[in-house]
C-alpha cells in the first residue's frame, strides 16, 4: 500500500486509504478527457514497452489495475513486467476517457522507472479494455501548459540521481532457491526502492519530530536472539514454489483482516512449508513466476500440504519477489512483503548487508510509506514504516566500539541503507531498541534443513535462554543513540535530490 507522496523536507503523515479493490481518484492532477490521437498498445501481457514520442519519458507500460489509493496505483503489467506501483502526483497529466480509476480498467502509464522498481508517471491514460485505446497526452505530459487555460502545474520533487546497485545482486535469481538451504548469494529479494538503494553519504532530509521520539527509546544494549525451535519463532519464513507443487485454495471471505486486491483463489505450496509457530504465524510461498503470497495467522497443520486444501490465516497479501517488496493495500506484516529486510547468516558471515532492515521498535504511532498499518500504538511514538538511520559512517562505528566486530555489518547497513520500523515488541530478548530479525529457522527447518545460525550462534558463544538463542553481547544503543535519526520517506520513494 503506498503513502502520500512528501516534498523531501519531512515525512508524511497516517493516510486513510481505499479498501482492497475498490476505487480511488488519483491525486488532483490535471484531467484531459479526449485526445485526439491514439497510441497504439500490445497486449498486456507484453509488458513494458517503448515510450512514444509524444510522451516526453523513458519508460512506459500497459496492464489491468489492481488496486489503488491516494498516491496511485498497482497495476498488473503481464509476465514481462509483473506487479508494478505507479506513483502519481499533482504534476500527472491523467486522460480518463470517462473512466473512473479504480480495480478491473486498464490503464498505460508513462514516466521515469523500469519493471525492477516502480514508475513515477508523468501521464496515465484509461480504457475499459485490454485492447485499449490509450490515448496519450497530445504533448509532452508536465511541459505545456494544462487544458483550458490552467497554469501549469507545480513540478514534482526531484528526483536524485539512481545509485549504482550492487554488482551480482538481483531479485531475478528467486530461481535456484532450495528449501531448507540457504538461499544463493547472488539473490536479493525486491527491486531497488525502497529496500535496496543506498543512501547519500550524509542524507539532508531528516525529520526532526520524530528522530526525537526515536531517541527518547533507543535505549540499553539489544542482545541478538533467534528462536531455539519453531514453536516460538517470530520471524517469516518464506519457500518457493514449483509447478508441480500441490494446489491450495485461499479463503479471503473468512479471514480477519481480508486480502488486499489481487491474492488469487488457487496457489501452488510446497508440501512441507510450514508457518513460523508463534503467534504471528507468518508464511510467504513464492510462485514460479515470481508472485509472492504472504499470510498472517496461519493455521497449523499437523501434515503435509495436499491438493484442494485451504490455508486458513487472519490476512494473505499478493506481491511480487521482483517488486517493491512493500505490497499495496493488506500487508502480512506492518507493510513489508516477508522476505523483506531479514538478515541472512551468509550476509554477516561475509560481512555485507547490501539492504535496509526490518526493524522492531516498543511501539508507534500513525503510518508513513512504506508501513500501511499501524501496530501498538502510544503516545510519541514513532509512525510504522519510517526510515531509521545512523548517522556514523563505518570509521565512525569501528571507533565507537557500540557492537562486536561481528554484529557491525548490522550497523554499517543502518548507515548505509537504514531500516523501516514495521513492528513492536522484540520477542525472547533482552531489553534495547531497535531491534533486527534474521531469516526464520523454520524455513529450514520444516524442510529437514540445518539453519544456519546454529553454526553461527556457536562461534561466537551465543547461549540457549529457552525460548531463544542469545548473543552474549550486542548493540549498545545508549553508544549509539546520538547518531540516530529519522529521515524524510523521499528516500523510500526514490525522490530526494540530497
Amino acid at each position: 500500500m503506498l503513502a502520500t507522496l512528501s516534498a523531501c523536507g519531512g515525512g508524511t503523515g497516517s493516510q486513510a486509504l481505499p479498501s482492497a479493490g475498490t476505487s480511488a481518484s488519483l491525486p488532483s492532477v490535471p484531467v484531459t478527457t479526449s485526445v485526439a490521437t491514439p497510441v497504439p498498445v500490445g497486449s498486456p501481457s507484453s509488458g513494458a514497452s517503448a515510450t512514444p514520442s509524444s510522451a516526453a519519458s523513458s519508460f512506459s507500460v500497459t496492464g489491468s489495475v489492481i488496486s489503488t489509493n491516494s498516491s496511485g496505483f498497482l497495476i498488473q503489467a503481464g509476465s514481462g513486467c509483473g506487479l508494478l506501483n505507479v506513483f502519481t502526483t499533482n504534476a500527472t497529466t491523467v486522460v480518463t476517457n470517462g473512466i473512473t480509476l479504480g480495480a478491473g480498467v486498464y490503464a498505460r502509464a508513462w514516466g521515469k522507472g523500469s519493471c525492477a522498481t516502480k514508475i513515477d508517471a508523468t501521464a496515465v491514460s484509461l480504457a475499459s479494455s485490454s485492447s485499449g485505446p490509450f490515448p496519450a497526452p497530445s504533448s509532452s505530459p508536465g511541459s505545456s501548459p494544462a487544458p483550458n487555460g490552467s497554469p501549469n502545474p507545480s513540478p514534482a520533487p526531484s528526483t536524485a540521481p539512481t545509485p549504482a546497485p550492487v554488482a551480482g545482486l538481483s531479485a531475478n535469481n528467486y530461481g535456484p532457491i532450495v528449501n531448507g538451504q540457504p538461499w544463493p548469494t547472488n539473490f536479493r529479494p525486491y527491486s531497488q526502492y525502497p529496500w535496496n538503494n543506498p543512501l547519500p553519504a550524509n542524507p539532508q532530509n531528516v525529520n526532526a519530530a520524530e528522530t526525537s521520539s526515536v531517541k527518547a527509546y533507543s535505549t540499553g544494549t539489544y542482545s541478538p536472539y533467534y528462536a531455539a525451535d519453531t514453536q516460538d519463532d517470530f520471524s517469516h519464513p518464506v519457500y518457493l514454489a514449483s509447478s508441480s507443487d500441490p494446489v491450495v485454495n485461499t479463503a479471503c471471505g473468512s479471514y480477519q483482516y481480508g486480502c488486499n486486491a489481487g491474492v488469487p483463489a488457487t496457489f501452488h505450496v510446497p508440501a512441507k512449508a510450514r508457518p513460523s509457530g508463534s503467534g504471528d504465524a507468518h508464511m510467504g510461498i513464492i510462485q514460479p513466476d515470481g508472485t509472492e503470497l504472504d499470510f498472517w495467522g496461519v493455521n497449523q497443520i499437523g501434515s503435509d500440504w495436499h491438493t484442494g486444501q485451504t490455508v486458513g490465516a487472519g490476512i494473505a497479501s499478493v506481491s511480487s519477489i521482483m517488486g517493491t517488496g512493500s505490497p499495496l493495500g493488506q500487508s502480512a506484516t506492518n507493510g513489508a512483503a516477508l522476505a523483506a529486510g531479514l538478515i541472512r547468516f551468509s550476509e554477516l558471515n561475509a560481512g555485507a548487508i547490501n539492504h535496509a532492515l526490518f526493524l522492531v521498535v516498543p511501539c508507534s504511532s500513525g503510518v508513513e510509506y512504506p508501513g500501511t498499518s499501524g501496530a501498538a500504538g502510544c503516545a510519541g511514538g514513532i509512525p510504522m514504516g519510517a526510515h531509521i538511520h545512523l548517522a556514523c559512517d563505518h570509521a565512525c562505528i569501528d571507533a565507537l566500539g557500540a557492537a562486536p566486530a561481528y554484529l557491525r555489518p548490522v550497523l554499517y547497513a543502518l548507515h548505509d541503507y537504514g531500516g523501516y520500523a514495521l513492528d513492536n515488541g522484540c520477542h525472547g530478548s533482552t531489553p534495547g531498541y531497535p531491534c533486527f530479525r534474521f531469516e526464520s529457522p523454520t524455513q529450514y527447518r520444516s524442510f529437514g534443513g540445518t539453519y544456519p545460525g546454529d553454526a553461527f550462534a556457536a562461534a561466537h558463544g551465543w547461549t540457549n535462554g529457552g525460548q531463544s538463542i542469545v548473543a552474549p553481547d550486542g548493540v549498545n544503543w545508549d553508544a549509539l543513540r546520538p547518531y540516530i535519526e529519522v529521515l524524510s520517506t523521499c528516500y523510500a520513494l526514490g525522490t530526494c535530490s540530497s
